[in-house]
């Protein structure tokens, strides 16, 4: 039927043209759009059948000149000819037109405020944002249903009446007329509120001048503002945050507090919490210790203890006099001294400061730490040097202060002391040396010991004693080595004379 020339009257002539309008209307299209489309042939006004084809499909049910498509169901590319009962019988096929068609402006519901969860008596603020233009009227439905009381972009709700799903859409003059409805959101709420729970800190005892926290902690935490209460008081103290802060605690600040929780967009409260009991005393005095007690002695050991109680929650400060620092800070309560000497001698105090505060307790009582130097031992040695093979030897350690020493004796370099034998005999302050031998040589000296502080005696250079062995001869060993020497004497000349006398000849 269809044909691309047509011969008549003796002349050939191209077939009348045919074309597809979009009369309404204007695009861009939208889902729900109601599109007329028009065919419309260059000749003749005696068509009386069109065919319309979509997307290269013949369209049985169209046969009009005009047409009327749904979207989106029948968009596509349309094309359309014409049919009449005399020459030329057909028109050419129109070029494609298309008509597609671009989404709604998507709505979204969204929850301003509060935060969720919800609980009676809160107010919900909810908005439909909608993408494009800004010439909506809106539409808001819950469970379904539509609101005609809600026609603003925001809308606010009460619980727990209001409860439920909440779609929003949007609808305006001009081209698109309405929005895509919102996914559905739900409002829903919690029908107890939850308890909330009081903390204070620091815990237990507070010292006057302290800082005290209280915090009020209500789960999940947002959308609340917070009421404090305190026994025997008129007052309600209310705060945004959820902290209550006494800068500086005194007495007047003992007693219970409790808490509750009002929700921002209301008047609901939440029950009470527990009340805590805040305690408020004067800081304790430090007292302090020092072991050994004064006096010590150079070398020793010193533990400074200063002591507050109760003990936890403490850091320590120690105070020297005469220096410039502050002086020693201290986790623990003791202050150590490895070794005391002269320069550690004078008075001492202590504080306690507390560890979450700049809060110091009075300073203890001063103690007097004395360092004497230790008694020094004196050795000294009953016969003098020289000391010849066979002697007996004696010598005296001494220390002159203090009482209950005993004696221990060294040799040479050795740090083991010499043990009692035959020959090395040890009483009371004394070593007696019996049958003096070439191996008694060395230095010696000696070291005092005793039960109580201090428990041993200093050694110094003149503690030291060099001991010298000699050899001791008798008269017969003597007139025995002069015969000796004159039998070599003579026998050295004769040998020297025989030499000289035999070269003479």
């Amino acid at each position: 039927m269809m044909l691309s020339s047509l011969v008549y009257s003796g002349l050939s002539q191209d077939l009348p043209k045919a074309t597809v309008t979009v009369e309404s209307p204007e695009e861009p299209f939208y889902p729900g759009d109601t599109v007329t489309l028009r065919c419309y042939i260059t000749q003749y006004t005696d068509w009386e059948y069109y065919y319309w084809y979509r997307d290269n499909t013949h369209i049985p049910s169209k046969t009009s000149k005009t047409i009327t498509i749904s979207l989106p169901t029948e968009s596509g590319q349309y094309v359309c000819s014409g049919w009449r009962r005399t020459r030329p019988q057909n028109s050419s096929s129109s070029q494609a037109v298309t008509v597609s068609y671009q989404d709604l402006p998507k709505a979204t519901v969204t929850v301003e405020s509060p935060e969720e969860p919800f609980y009676p008596g809160d107010t919900v603020t909810l908005r439909c944002y909608i993408t494009q233009y800004t010439d909506w009227e809106y539409y808001w439905y819950r469970d379904n249903t539509r609101i005609p009381s809600k026609t603003s972009k925001t809308i606010t709700i009460s619980l727990p009446t209001e409860s439920g799903q909440y779609v929003c859409s949007g609808q305006r003059k001009t081209f698109p007329p309405y929005s895509a409805s919102s996914q559905a959101v739900t409002v829903s709420y919690q029908a107890a509120l939850p308890t909330p729970a009081l903390t204070v800190d620091p815990q237990n005892l507070v010292f006057t001048g302290e800082k005290v926290t209280l915090k009020c902690e209500v789960k999940p935490s947002s959308g609340w503002r917070y009421k404090w209460y305190k026994e025997e008081s008129s007052n309600v103290f209310q705060s945004e945050g959820n902290t209550f802060i006494i800068t500086a605690a005194s007495g007047s600040d003992e007693g219970r507090y409790w808490c509750r929780g009002e929700r921002e967009h209301s008047n609901t409260n939440t029950p009470k919490s527990k009340d805590v009991h805040l305690y408020v005393k004067a800081p304790p005095t430090a007292t302090l210790t020092v072991a050994p007690q004064s006096p010590v002695f150079t070398g020793e050991k010193v533990t400074l203890k200063c002591e507050v109680k109760p003990s936890s929650g403490w850091r320590y400060k120690w105070y020297k006099e005469q220096s410039s620092n502050v002086d020693f800070q201290s986790e623990g309560n003791t202050f150590i001294i490895t070794a005391a000497s002269g320069s550690d001698e004078g008075r001492y105090w202590c504080r306690g400061e507390r560890e979450h505060s700049n809060t110091n307790t009075p300073t203890s009582r001063d103690v007097y730490l004395s360092v004497k130097a230790l008694p020094t031992a004196t050795l000294t040695v009953a016969s003098q040097s020289p000391v010849w093979t066979g002697d007996t030897v004696t010598l005296r350690c001494e220390v002159t202060s203090l009482t209950g020493w005993r004696y221990k004796w060294y040799k040479g370099r050795s740090q083991t002391a010499v043990s009692q034998s035959d020959r090395y005999n040890r009483t009371g302050d004394t070593l007696t040396i019996r049958g003096a031998a070439e191996s008694d040589q060395d230095q010696y000296w000696c070291q005092g010991e005793r039960d109580t502080r201090p428990t041993s005696s200093l050694i110094n250079s003149q503690s030291l004693y060099l001991l010298e062995v000699g050899i001791r001869l008798g008269l017969g060993a003597a007139i025995l080595f002069a015969i000796v020497v004159v039998m070599l004497w003579s026998c050295y000349n004769y040998v020297r004379c025989t030499f000289t006398c035999s070269r003479a000849r």
